[in-house]
């Protein structure tokens, strides 16, 4: 198994939870399509800790800013009604598609990840890949790479819950799991989940279904585990999002080889390390290998897993690949 976190996809160039602010397509975004949620920011944000959007990656992150808005919802006093209240968190989760999708093409400081899905395709009978990203830049190199091998289209994605519809992967040896969503799925009022088209004909279907949910005239929902410290209350039983939990479970368990990509296993993930925690009680013979810049992650990894089953290396995740 393979756990993709935000690391993996930094080195592509995409904004960490708290830079997406400073990101360019997410400032054009405040700036000509969700003034209100621009003026919550700096009324009830940045004004009031002395920054400016400029320094807005020193200030608090989206996660702690729907935290907050969350919490608002479940006080009588509050400086927004439930309606304002509504409005900017959805204008907030705006703020994903424009960070991790909009204008965020092919890069070569991303063509690691291609290697890493080559090197895996040629070791292993079978991968399973989990990510905590809501980006894309993980299917289009496995697509990429997959096209270079002129399998036949419907192999150049991997297979995913069948309970994702519009789904055209169906690679036999790799299995994936977005298991905080993605910003090409959407739910729609019959409780199905459509994966979203994305290319290079404009409007994507992707782009129509955003622009319809963040102008409020769509019943189609993202499928984000928000970005919040209530995220998991969404990950509910017989959810979509639950079943791939139960994938990511099942497969953990049974995984002889664990690979983790530039995942921090951070304190709001308390899903995560409840399957890591049970992953070592239940799969003692899995091997761990942590992959992360930070010596902090790599010990935090050490500590819940036990330091003679991890091998780390305290590098980047292209560094690493490069060296395979």
């Amino acid at each position: 198994m393979v756990i993709l976190g935000a690391g993996a996809s930094a080195g592509m160039g995409l904004p960490m939870l708290g830079q997406i602010f400073k990101d360019k397509e997410v400032a054009r975004y405040l700036t000509t399509n969700a003034h209100t949620f621009l003026r919550f920011l700096e009324d009830y944000i940045w004004q009031p800790r002395g920054v400016t959007i400029h320094e807005s990656d020193s200030s608090l992150n989206i996660e702690e800013i729907l935290t907050l808005l969350r919490q608002w919802e479940r006080q009588e006093v509050s400086p927004l009604s439930i309606e304002e209240n509504r409005v900017i968190q959805r204008q907030l989760l705006g703020c994903v598609p424009k960070g991790v999708y909009t204008e965020k093409g092919s890069s070569d400081s991303g063509r690691y990840l291609n290697r890493l899905v080559e090197h895996v395709d040629s070791q292993y009978d079978e991968v399973s890949w989990a990510s905590f990203n809501w980006d894309m830049k993980f299917e289009q190199a496995f697509w990429h790479f997959m096209k270079s091998r002129m399998v036949p289209p419907l192999n150049r994605l991997p297979r995913c819950n069948s309970a994702l519809l519009d789904w055209d992967g169906s690679n036999p040896k790799h299995y994936l799991m977005k298991l905080h969503g993605s910003v090409s799925w959407f739910t729609f009022p019959d409780q199905r989940v459509h994966n979203k088209r994305f290319g290079a004909r404009k409007p994507t279907p992707i782009d129509v279904a955003w622009d319809e949910y963040l102008g409020g005239g769509c019943t189609a929902v993202p499928v984000i585990a928000e970005p919040s410290f209530f995220k998991h209350e969404v990950i509910t039983a017989g959810t979509f999002l639950w079943k791939q939990w139960e994938d990511f479970n099942s497969r953990l368990a049974t995984a002889h080889e664990i690979l983790v990509c530039g995942y921090s296993l951070p304190d709001g993930d308390a899903k995560a390390k409840e399957s890591c925690l049970t992953c070592v009680a239940v799969n003692p013979k899995a091997s761990w290998t942590v992959v992360d810049p930070s010596n902090s992650v790599l010990e935090k990894f050490g500590r819940l897993v036990g330091g003679s089953r991890v091998t780390s290396h305290c590098q980047r995740l292209g560094d690493y690949v490069n060296g395979l």
